[in-house]
């Protein structure tokens, strides 16, 4: 019996050491990004790389993207260029839950990107506001409680 109390004290030990020992401080980070590693890699090769997949050859209103594809990700073919508006979801003007606003240069097709301005985060989510459709020149907002202040939107337009 006080064998077996000893080996399993020793056992015990030996995994507290494993767990909590100096051994963790000799972590091995990368310094470059590998598809085979399992290592940490530093912040700044992460950054590094991050910086290389955006680009913005001619000025801030048009960026060259990575677009994803069946077989990997490839860049689109030409520029896509984009404007910005703001648009105010105004609090009396709720109608259902849902409120259209005028949106120049909105189409049905092109793409947009809906963020809230910093301003009206709050109230945007606790609200739960999300863009439910969009057509010529107007954008509708949905939402599950309406606002008790007015709300400003950013939108990014894609041509």
């Amino acid at each position: 019996m006080a064998t077996s109390k000893i080996v399993k004290k020793i056992y015990k030990d030996w995994q507290e050491y494993l767990i909590f020992g100096s051994w963790w401080a000799t972590i091995e980070v990368d310094s470059s990004l590998s598809s085979i590693s399992k290592n940490p890699v530093q912040n700044k090769v992460v950054k590094g790389a991050l910086d290389n997949k955006i680009t913005n050859p001619s000025g801030w209103s048009t960026w060259q993207v990575l677009k994803k594809t069946t077989t990997g990700s490839e860049w689109w073919d030409t520029p896509k260029t984009y404007t910005t508006i703001q648009v105010n979801l105004t609090s009396a003007w709720w109608s259902n839950n849902e409120q259209t606003v005028t949106a120049t240069w909105v189409t049905t097709t092109n793409s947009v990107v809906i963020s809230p301005d910093p301003s009206s985060f709050s109230d945007y989510t606790e609200a739960v506001i999300y863009c439910s459709a969009q057509a010529s020149n107007s954008l509708t907002f949905t939402c599950s409680e309406v606002p008790s202040n007015d709300i400003t939107v950013n939108v990014m337009i894609f041509s």
